[in-house]
Protein backbone atom coordinates (compact mmCIF):
# COMPACT_ATOMS: atom_id res chain seq x y z
CA UNK A 1 0.00 0.00 0.00
CA UNK A 2 1.59 3.38 -0.44
CA UNK A 3 1.25 4.20 3.19
CA UNK A 4 3.14 1.15 4.10
CA UNK A 5 5.34 2.30 1.14
CA UNK A 6 5.51 5.58 2.75
CA UNK A 7 6.34 4.71 6.37
CA UNK A 8 9.20 2.47 5.15
CA UNK A 9 10.71 5.28 2.52
CA UNK A 10 10.65 8.04 5.45
CA UNK A 11 12.13 5.77 7.99
CA UNK A 12 14.83 5.01 5.79
CA UNK A 13 15.35 8.80 4.83
CA UNK A 14 15.77 9.42 9.15
CA UNK A 15 18.91 6.25 8.56
CA UNK A 16 20.55 7.88 5.96
CA UNK A 17 20.82 10.59 7.68
CA UNK A 18 21.96 9.63 10.61
CA UNK A 19 24.78 8.45 7.93
CA UNK A 20 24.62 12.06 6.72
CA UNK A 21 24.20 10.43 3.41
CA UNK A 22 22.74 13.82 1.87
CA UNK A 23 22.37 13.03 -1.86
CA UNK A 24 20.24 9.68 -1.21
CA UNK A 25 18.18 11.43 1.56
CA UNK A 26 17.44 14.11 -1.05
CA UNK A 27 16.01 11.89 -3.34
CA UNK A 28 14.03 9.93 -1.04
CA UNK A 29 12.30 13.86 -0.13
CA UNK A 30 11.74 14.43 -3.56
CA UNK A 31 10.28 10.40 -3.91
CA UNK A 32 7.52 10.90 -0.40
CA UNK A 33 6.45 14.71 -1.30
CA UNK A 34 4.96 12.90 -5.03
CA UNK A 35 3.02 10.60 -2.32
CA UNK A 36 1.99 13.46 -0.21
CA UNK A 37 -1.84 13.00 -0.98
CA UNK A 38 -1.28 9.60 0.69
CA UNK A 39 0.27 11.09 4.37
CA UNK A 40 -1.25 10.69 7.15
CA UNK A 41 -1.52 13.22 9.59
CA UNK A 42 1.71 11.14 11.48
CA UNK A 43 3.65 10.13 8.41
CA UNK A 44 3.21 14.50 6.95
CA UNK A 45 4.93 14.84 10.80
CA UNK A 46 7.52 12.62 10.05
CA UNK A 47 8.26 14.23 6.66
CA UNK A 48 8.19 17.80 7.78
CA UNK A 49 10.65 16.72 11.00
CA UNK A 50 13.64 14.48 8.51
CA UNK A 51 13.23 17.17 5.93
CA UNK A 52 14.25 20.13 8.77
CA UNK A 53 17.04 17.49 10.14
CA UNK A 54 18.40 17.23 6.22
CA UNK A 55 18.85 20.77 5.26
CA UNK A 56 20.03 21.12 8.80
CA UNK A 57 22.86 18.99 8.15
CA UNK A 58 23.82 20.84 5.00
CA UNK A 59 23.83 24.13 7.16
CA UNK A 60 21.18 25.57 5.68
CA UNK A 61 19.65 26.80 8.98
CA UNK A 62 16.94 29.33 7.86
CA UNK A 63 15.57 26.05 5.62
CA UNK A 64 15.52 23.56 8.49
CA UNK A 65 14.34 26.57 11.04
CA UNK A 66 11.18 26.58 8.17
CA UNK A 67 10.57 23.24 8.20
CA UNK A 68 11.07 22.02 12.08
CA UNK A 69 8.20 24.89 13.03
CA UNK A 70 6.01 23.45 10.69
CA UNK A 71 6.68 20.18 12.43
CA UNK A 72 6.32 21.96 15.95
CA UNK A 73 2.69 23.07 14.41
CA UNK A 74 1.92 20.06 12.92
CA UNK A 75 3.47 17.79 16.53
CA UNK A 76 0.83 20.05 19.10
CA UNK A 77 -2.13 19.22 16.08
CA UNK A 78 -1.42 15.36 16.48
CA UNK A 79 -1.14 15.36 20.13
CA UNK A 80 2.94 13.68 19.69
CA UNK A 81 4.05 11.61 22.31
CA UNK A 82 6.20 13.60 24.75
CA UNK A 83 9.39 11.60 24.36
CA UNK A 84 8.78 12.76 20.40
CA UNK A 85 8.44 15.94 21.35
CA UNK A 86 11.18 16.31 23.60
CA UNK A 87 13.32 15.30 20.86
CA UNK A 88 11.72 17.97 18.62
CA UNK A 89 12.34 20.17 21.21
CA UNK A 90 15.65 19.83 21.43
CA UNK A 91 16.02 20.01 17.14
CA UNK A 92 15.01 23.84 17.81
CA UNK A 93 16.74 24.19 20.88
CA UNK A 94 20.35 22.98 18.76
CA UNK A 95 19.02 25.29 15.50
CA UNK A 96 18.07 28.15 17.26
CA UNK A 97 21.68 28.21 18.75
CA UNK A 98 23.20 27.48 15.69
CA UNK A 99 21.47 30.57 14.51
CA UNK A 100 22.58 32.71 17.78
CA UNK A 101 18.75 33.22 18.57
CA UNK A 102 19.61 33.02 22.67
CA UNK A 103 16.06 33.45 23.69
CA UNK A 104 14.56 30.71 22.05
CA UNK A 105 17.71 28.31 22.26
CA UNK A 106 16.71 28.57 25.48
CA UNK A 107 13.08 28.70 25.52
CA UNK A 108 13.17 25.47 23.67
CA UNK A 109 15.95 23.40 26.08
CA UNK A 110 13.68 24.04 28.82
CA UNK A 111 10.84 22.62 27.75
CA UNK A 112 13.13 19.43 25.95
CA UNK A 113 15.04 19.18 29.45
CA UNK A 114 12.23 18.02 31.91
CA UNK A 115 10.70 15.39 29.36
CA UNK A 116 14.30 14.18 28.81
CA UNK A 117 15.00 13.99 32.59
CA UNK A 118 12.25 12.05 33.82
CA UNK A 119 12.31 9.22 31.18
CA UNK A 120 16.31 8.93 32.90
CA UNK A 121 17.46 10.03 28.98
CA UNK A 122 20.95 11.02 30.92
CA UNK A 123 22.37 11.53 27.12
CA UNK A 124 19.69 13.89 26.10
CA UNK A 125 20.17 15.74 29.23
CA UNK A 126 23.24 16.47 29.12
CA UNK A 127 23.25 17.68 25.77
CA UNK A 128 20.38 20.27 26.89
CA UNK A 129 22.86 21.40 29.34
CA UNK A 130 24.97 22.31 26.69
CA UNK A 131 23.16 24.37 24.77
CA UNK A 132 22.01 26.12 28.34
CA UNK A 133 25.91 26.42 28.89
CA UNK A 134 26.30 28.13 25.44
CA UNK A 135 23.42 30.63 25.71
CA UNK A 136 24.13 31.91 28.91
CA UNK A 137 27.36 32.36 27.91
CA UNK A 138 26.72 34.30 24.70
CA UNK A 139 24.61 36.69 27.12
CA UNK A 140 27.53 36.78 29.80
CA UNK A 141 26.31 34.60 32.36
CA UNK A 142 28.74 33.32 32.75
CA UNK A 143 28.03 31.67 36.56
CA UNK A 144 24.75 29.87 34.90
CA UNK A 145 26.94 28.68 32.08
CA UNK A 146 29.35 27.20 34.47
CA UNK A 147 26.41 25.80 36.56
CA UNK A 148 25.07 24.27 33.71
CA UNK A 149 27.96 22.78 32.09
CA UNK A 150 29.05 21.47 35.45
CA UNK A 151 25.77 19.61 35.10
CA UNK A 152 26.35 18.50 31.70
CA UNK A 153 29.86 17.06 32.89
CA UNK A 154 28.26 14.95 36.29
CA UNK A 155 26.32 13.67 33.44
CA UNK A 156 28.31 12.74 30.74
CA UNK A 157 30.92 11.32 33.17
CA UNK A 158 27.94 8.80 34.53
CA UNK A 159 27.42 7.55 30.91
CA UNK A 160 31.20 7.53 30.44
CA UNK A 161 30.63 9.87 27.39
CA UNK A 162 34.13 11.25 26.74
CA UNK A 163 33.62 12.97 23.55
CA UNK A 164 30.84 14.83 25.21
CA UNK A 165 33.22 15.02 28.18
CA UNK A 166 36.19 16.77 25.99
CA UNK A 167 33.37 19.16 24.10
CA UNK A 168 32.57 20.38 27.93
CA UNK A 169 36.10 21.18 28.94
CA UNK A 170 36.60 23.08 26.06
CA UNK A 171 33.96 24.84 26.68
CA UNK A 172 34.38 25.51 30.28
CA UNK A 173 37.92 26.52 28.91
CA UNK A 174 35.97 28.80 26.26
CA UNK A 175 34.03 30.66 29.18
CA UNK A 176 37.03 31.46 31.66
CA UNK A 177 38.66 32.66 28.98
CA UNK A 178 35.50 35.14 28.50
CA UNK A 179 36.14 36.00 32.17
CA UNK A 180 39.48 36.68 31.64
CA UNK A 181 41.15 33.97 33.46
CA UNK A 182 43.65 32.43 30.94
CA UNK A 183 45.48 30.22 33.72
CA UNK A 184 42.24 27.95 34.44
CA UNK A 185 40.91 28.36 30.54
CA UNK A 186 44.11 26.67 29.78
CA UNK A 187 43.60 24.32 32.59
CA UNK A 188 40.65 23.70 30.93
CA UNK A 189 41.44 23.64 27.55
CA UNK A 190 44.40 21.09 28.55
CA UNK A 191 41.95 18.39 29.93
CA UNK A 192 39.96 18.53 26.83
CA UNK A 193 42.94 17.46 24.74
CA UNK A 194 44.02 14.97 27.54
CA UNK A 195 40.93 13.08 25.99
CA UNK A 196 40.53 14.15 22.73
CA UNK A 197 44.13 15.12 21.01
CA UNK A 198 42.93 15.97 17.87
CA UNK A 199 40.68 19.13 19.34
CA UNK A 200 42.58 21.53 17.21
CA UNK A 201 39.93 24.59 18.37
CA UNK A 202 41.66 23.78 22.22
CA UNK A 203 45.45 23.86 20.86
CA UNK A 204 44.95 27.12 18.95
CA UNK A 205 42.63 28.85 22.39
CA UNK A 206 45.78 26.98 24.62
CA UNK A 207 48.22 29.44 22.50
CA UNK A 208 45.96 32.14 22.47
CA UNK A 209 45.80 32.16 25.92
CA UNK A 210 49.56 31.97 26.33
CA UNK A 211 49.97 35.02 24.03
CA UNK A 212 47.50 37.07 26.42
CA UNK A 213 49.41 35.99 29.41
CA UNK A 214 52.53 37.35 27.59
CA UNK A 215 54.42 33.61 27.65
CA UNK A 216 54.96 33.75 23.97
CA UNK A 217 57.36 30.99 23.88
CA UNK A 218 54.59 28.81 25.28
CA UNK A 219 52.41 30.32 22.34
CA UNK A 220 54.80 29.57 19.97
CA UNK A 221 55.20 25.90 21.03
CA UNK A 222 51.27 25.06 20.84
CA UNK A 223 50.94 26.93 17.86
CA UNK A 224 53.53 24.51 16.53
CA UNK A 225 51.77 21.95 17.87
CA UNK A 226 48.65 23.15 15.74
Amino acid sequence: SPELSLTYDLFRMRYLLLCERFDEVRDLKEKTWQLKDHFTDELYYYYLNFSGIYFFGLNDFRKSLEYLKQAEKEAERISLGDTSMAELYYQLALLNTHLFLVSSAMNYTYKALPIFDEHYNLERCADCHILLGISNRRIRNYEQSVYHYENALKLAKSTNNKQIVAVIYHNLGYVSASQGNSDKAIEYYKKCLNIDSSYIRSIYLIAKEYYKLDKLSEAKKWIEKG
